[in-house]
């Protein structure tokens, strides 16, 4: 197809696609190699702008449709003839193929509603442009104005960057970082893709992803470097960010790698962003350096440039890290296979070009995701992500015929016999490799020597190749670093995972090999660290959304709504269970009512799905207290595998009051499900307190930086003892919730299953439980509170009757005074008569002493043990506690305590056979 062609009327210049914009010598007007067209600064009419516009295509379809449609597109009503155009004047675009890149889409003043539109230009006659037959296909583009800075509007991609071979993609509004992963190879668009037009719509920005046709967009934040550009590499298309800097776009077809620049002291001040690169894009709005939100404008709407890698080096040379004179290895017997290429043994038809590398799917083993290979054919090698291995050709052969796994593919790997082998193998299967050409180069005895490099022996600096490699690392995974801490987190299988560090170092191990140093890794880590800080407020923020085995579930919709992961979502937790709205779990439903009464069926199905919510509302913890063999154990099992085992913490009341390293073990999880509470005195209860009631706390992983988070896990704990608690606050007692498990099973119980778990934690079980978990939490919230709560003063009271009857039976029955008197031995009596009214074991006499040494005083009294005298005692001088008296009647007749608050059972008390020591 031939190029258009068109003569301004008013200069008579020719005008041709890909030239750039210029001003006539006598300054009246300007042309513009997209717009294809002269500008007067006074444009008079379209009419009197362009005379003369010839296209030739080679498909043209006489049977398209009349370029009438076209006009009825514009908007206009195509009546009335402009009083000034030509009579008879036709625009003879016969057998014209509309092509996107041959045809103006920007004829400003086409439509009608636009604002700026000359006074003079009305309406363009229809029969002016009739008898005229354009392809289908071709019509379909439309006549629009170049959105150039329409600030405060919806977003739009500039002509400019309207080509087919560009690629972009979605960035959240506001922002500048990427939605979606793997938006180097994927998830990128054309200008016109729906997805991408759709979310511009919705207000979201949009990056422009260099490497795609050639595409680089070049960072001249320097003002030194902006000058140098600007007045020895031709003028381009460039856009001034939101902190007021410069991006400037080239077509750059040889460019190999993207360049940092330095200063002299070392320190990157620019890049070139080529392919595996993004910048935010034109009209976006995003947060500046100084926190205020900025506008990305066109500053210079000129055609984009092409050159060469080699100019461009040459302007930005006193900004490029000088090359080190070439590091000395020691001196192998052996040398690389020069005339082996890995495209002899690697067919790259069905991997995608990434302007670096090539990369797909492992031809071998597979990929679930098609992008777990890849083929650097500048250094010779292949890189397998899902095992870390890779090597240059004679590896890949070794992987591809069966004599080593893929993930053996590692240095050294083909040593000995081995060696020997694939240089057969080799011989056999490539044309015009010769095994000769090779023997005599190696240790032909042993091949000790590893045969491949993976590096050139003619390189860049280490700091341009570890650069690379974080560039690199960025582009296949995502990461984020927590500024309080630096902790690197790294998005993997649907949520963020604290473990960006270890994937690096493997591979920087697996890139540089025999060269790996932990330099090298700490500067890999740095490189990503600084190019990633973020604020640790942002996980799990989404405080509508539930991340599950199959997407996320936004439970602020009635029935909930299912979505796909996305790294936006910033969850550090995924439920081991799939979303299916129509399970059901008939095995825990009736597992529940068995070891619990109904009304607390209903608390723990509410209790299980608060676990699921992202805040802390409900100030409230859980104490499951029964003795053994009353499914406890199993409940804490089943929340288990609910929830998932690494997103649950199992640390006791005591631990997280006295270990100060405990509390950061909570960051970031569902729940704490303590299983066995010991039965050690909780002194202190701040902690408690400040994880349940939504305060800030800081924490600290051991060696690491201190941080601070609001806690979200639920505590829940089980006990077959409940531990007494010193303190005695309303703010305690009203956090705290005991569900008492009183039903016990039997070895012999037809009802108690062996494998009862199993039964209870098959897939289909676990996705009805989230959807009753899902019920719960919706009651809780509409509700404003958890179901059947109990008063606090009742909790209070049997919380200490259960886990101190000393302490009960002092607050019931005791009273303090300093002139009273209570032989010992029946004091003992009466605190025994006591537990068996409520179905308790006496504590030994030692411990009742004990306790009782300790409360006397709390309550401001005081008490001690001394000798006194009883008649009828069995003693003369019994011991006796002065400074107590039991609030009770004297014995009756029959010598059975009688107490005013009726605590006693209606027996006769028995009495002490001897006198109880101290």
């Amino acid at each position: 197809m031939k190029e258009a062609k068109t003569r301004c009327k008013k200069c008579n210049q020719l005008i041709m696609p890909n030239t750039p914009r210029y001003r006539t010598e006598d300054g009246s007007c300007y042309h513009d190699s997209v717009i294809k067209r002269c500008r007067p600064d006074s444009l008079d009419n379209i009419k009197d702008a362009v005379e003369d516009t010839e296209t030739v295509a080679a498909k043209a379809d006489p049977d398209a449709e009349d370029v009438d449609s076209i006009v009825e597109k514009v908007g206009s009503d195509a009546e009335d003839v402009d009083s000034d155009a030509e009579p008879g004047g036709e625009i003879d675009v016969k057998d014209v193929d509309l092509d996107a890149s041959a045809v103006d889409t920007d004829v400003q003043n086409a439509d009608p509603d636009v604002q700026n539109a000359d006074p003079n230009v009305e309406n363009v006659d229809a029969g002016d442009v009739t008898d005229t037959k354009l392809d289908d296909q071709a019509v379909d583009t439309e006549i629009e104005v170049d959105p150039v800075n329409v600030e405060g509007k919806i977003k739009m991609i500039p002509i400019r960057l309207r080509r087919d071979e560009f690629r972009f993609i979605l960035v959240r509004g506001g922002d500048k970082r990427p939605i979606e992963e793997k938006w180097t190879t994927t998830a990128n668009y054309t200008y016109d893709d729906p997805l991408l037009q759709k979310h511009l719509r919705a207000g979201g920005n949009y990056g422009v992803v260099g490497g795609f046709g050639n595409l680089v967009p070049v960072d001249v934040d320097i003002p030194a470097i902006r000058e140098k550009v600007e007045k020895e590499l031709p003028a381009t298309f460039t856009v001034q960010t939101c902190s007021g800097n410069y991006h400037k776009y080239f077509i750059i077809p040889d460019l190999t790698a993207p360049i940092r620049l330095y200063d002299k002291n070392n320190k990157p001040v620019a890049d070139v962003q080529g392919a595996g690169k993004q910048v935010v894009g034109p009209s976006c709005v995003a947060k500046n350096k100084q926190g205020t939100m900025g506008t990305y404008r066109v500053v210079e709407n000129l055609a984009i440039a092409t050159i060469t890698e080699e100019q461009l080096k040459k302007v930005l040379e006193p900004w490029l890290v000088k090359t080190r004179a070439k590091e000395k290895y020691p001196k192998k017997d052996w040398t690389p296979l020069d005339t082996l290429s890995i495209t002899d043994v690697v067919s790259l038809t069905k991997l995608t070009n990434r302007g670096i590398q090539y990369q797909g799917a492992h031809p071998v083993h597979g990929s679930t995701g098609g992008q777990n290979f890849s083929v650097n054919v500048q250094k010779n090698v292949w890189h397998c992500f899902r095992h870390s291995s890779g090597g240059g050709p004679l590896e890949w052969l070794a992987v591809d015929k069966g004599l080593i796994d893929c993930a053996e593919a590692l240095p050294g790997c083909l040593q000995g016999d081995k060696f020997w082998e694939i240089l057969e193998i080799a011989e056999k299967n490539v044309p015009g490799f010769k095994r000769a050409d090779i023997v005599g180069k190696t240790d032909k005895n042993t091949g000790k020597k590893p045969v491949t490099q993976w590096l050139e022996e003619q390189r860049a600096t280490r700091r341009e190749e570890n650069y690379q490699l974080a560039c690199e690392l960025m582009n296949e995974y995502q990461f984020l670093t927590t500024k309080d801490s630096e902790e690197l987190w790294v998005y993997l299988d649907g949520l963020w995972r604290p473990e960006g560090t270890p994937v690096i170092k493997a591979s920087v191990e697996s890139a540089f090999q025999d060269e790996a140093t932990v330099n090298r890794a700490k500067e890999v880590i740095g490189h990503i660290k600084r190019s990633t800080l973020t604020d640790r407020k942002i996980f799990n923020s989404r405080d509508n959304l539930i991340n599950v085995g199959n997407g996320a579930i936004d439970f602020s919709h009635n029935p909930p709504e299912f979505i796909e992961h996305r790294p936006d979502h910033y969850f550090t937790y995924k439920l081991p269970v799939s979303y299916d709205p129509q399970a059901r779990c008939p095995n825990i439903e009736q597992f529940l009512s068995d070891i619990l009464d109904e009304i607390d069926v209903e608390f723990w199905i509410e209790w299980i799905g608060y676990h699921l919510c992202p805040e802390y509302p409900f100030h409230k913890f859980v104490i499951g207290f029964g003795t053994g063999r009353n499914g406890k154990s199993v409940l804490k099992s089943l929340m288990e595998a609910f929830l998932g085992k690494e997103n649950v913490a199992n640390i006791s009341i005591q631990a997280l009051n006295e270990d100060k390293f405990m509390v950061a073990q909570l960051h970031g999880k569902l729940g704490n499900l303590c299983g066995d509470l010991p039965k050690k005195l909780v002194r202190y209860t701040g902690v408690l307190k400040q994880l349940t009631g939504g305060d800030r706390l800081v924490a600290q992983h051991k060696r690491q930086h201190p941080f601070f988070f609001e806690n979200t896990a639920k505590l829940t704990f089980f006990a077959n003892e409940l531990p007494p608690i010193e303190e005695d606050t309303l703010a305690l007692w009203e956090r705290l919730e005991v569900i008492p498990f009183l039903r016990e099973f039997l070895e012999d119980d037809p009802e108690r299953e062996v494998h009862i778990l199993k039964s209870l934690t098959t897939p289909k079980e676990l996705s009805g439980l989230l959807n009753l978990a899902l019920e719960g939490l919706g009651r809780m919230l509409e509700r404003g509170g958890i179901s059947h709560t109990t008063a606090t003063a009742e909790k209070r009271e049997y919380y200490i009757r259960a886990s101190s009857t000393e302490q009960a039976f002092f607050e019931q029955c005791v009273g303090i005074h300093g002139d009273e008197e209570i032989l010992k031995g029946k004091f003992y009596d009466y605190y025994c008569a006591y537990c068996r009214k409520f179905g308790y074991s006496p504590s030994a006499p030692g411990s009742l002493t004990k306790k009782l040494n300790w409360w006397v005083p709390k309550e401001g009294g005081k008490v001690e043990k001394i000798r006194g005298y009883a008649p009828g005692s069995r003693t003369e001088r019994p011991w006796i506690w002065k400074g107590i008296f039991m609030r009770c009647d004297e014995d009756d007749e029959e010598g059975r305590p009688r107490c005013k608050d009726k605590c006693f059972e209606e027996e006769k008390v028995k009495q002490t056979s001897i006198e109880i020591s101290e």
